[in-house]
């Protein structure tokens, strides 16, 4: 069983929409939070079959909707529910539906997830240390952590994950916590490549 979320799914011309061109899965969750992206983020997999998707911010707190910051006219990679995120973000926001982990699960009968893919500009942390890691049957998660491994936070939420028996290796901008055996991993921008005993399967 493999069953993919990804948070902050842009317009999906990234290492996931690679990552599923190469492994079995039996349903994906594309989640993005900007609505402009969904256009071409459907475009871009709509050759595949059984993939959900959700327009939605998806936060640590419950709260129904955040205001998302961006500059208008570029890709949108770095928008964020924090203003002061990137410099490429203006006071230009929109207000959008919010929804916790929790709740995205079990609106799209998810529950069962297996790999957990996020890059939320800054907000992946606050995400990740919201979920009771033993309601999921989580295997992989793949989140940036380039601008929160001074936080806070960060210490407690590794030590969280590896009480719950995940491996953490670093991946450049990214960590990348597993479980079971994983000889060979790849990763960059564009792509994400796992062999299990030497096979293309999850």
């Amino acid at each position: 069983m493999t069953n993919i979320i990804q948070l902050g799914a842009n317009k999906g011309e990234d290492h996931v929409l690679e990552f599923i061109k190469d492994y079995d899965y039996d349903k994906l969750l594309l989640v993005e939070a900007h609505p402009t992206c969904m256009r071409l983020l459907t475009k871009n997999y709509m050759r595949f079959n059984n993939v959900f998707y959700e327009c939605a911010a998806i936060v640590g707190d419950n709260v129904d909707t955040v205001d998302l910051y961006y500059k208008p006219n570029t890709n949108l990679e770095v928008s964020s529910i924090f203003h002061n995120h990137s410099p490429l973000n203006s006071q230009t926001h929109i207000t959008i539906p919010a929804m916790t982990f929790d709740h995205l699960c079990n609106l799209h009968d998810f529950n069962d997830v297996t790999h957990l893919f996020i890059d939320i500009e800054k907000a992946d942390e606050i995400v990740i240390n919201s979920l009771d890691l033993t309601k999921y049957p989580l295997e992989l998660i793949v989140w940036e952590d380039a601008h929160t491994r001074h936080d806070a936070l960060h210490e407690s939420l590794l030590e969280k994950l590896r009480q719950n028996e995940f491996a953490i290796i670093n991946n450049g901008q990214n960590k990348v916590a597993f479980k079971g055996n994983l000889p060979n991993l790849h990763f960059n921008r564009q792509r994400l490549h796992l062999e299990y005993n030497g096979k293309n399967k999850l």
